[in-house]
């Protein structure tokens, strides 16, 4: 597991401004590590796999996928009661398959993160 370490500095504090009025807040991070993450949703339609494609593509196929199924309670299906996962044998580095159990119609939030 990789770990960084790192704080997070209000740009707006570096500059020597007197103003009557403070700026709002500018959050930087600044840590011994690259940190690359990226968030997504994928909708299911009745389907049983999908492929989510990155914006933008990671260096290598180092990373780490979390796939969660979002419970609607509108649906009557019950669109949470279903696993996520996802294909090992898709993985690269432009983009991932992620399979259900079985199809249903929902929404599944995709979260990619490297760190290193």
């Amino acid at each position: 597991m990789s770990t960084v370490s790192g704080r997070t500095v209000d740009r707006n504090r570096f500059s020597k401004k007197y103003s009557l009025r403070r700026a709002p807040s500018r959050l930087t991070f600044q840590g011994d590590a690259t940190f690359a993450i990226e968030l997504g949703s994928l909708k299911f339609k009745g389907e049983s796999e999908k492929v989510f494609t990155f914006e933008v593509p990671f260096e290598n196929d180092q990373y780490t996928i979390m796939a969660t199924p979002r419970d609607t309670k509108s649906n009557s299906e019950g669109s949470a009661n279903v696993n996520v996962y996802v294909d090992n044998a898709t993985f690269s580095r432009n983009s991932v398959t992620i399979k259900a159990s079985m199809a249903f119609h929902g929404v599944v939030d995709v979260l990619a993160i490297k760190v290193g």
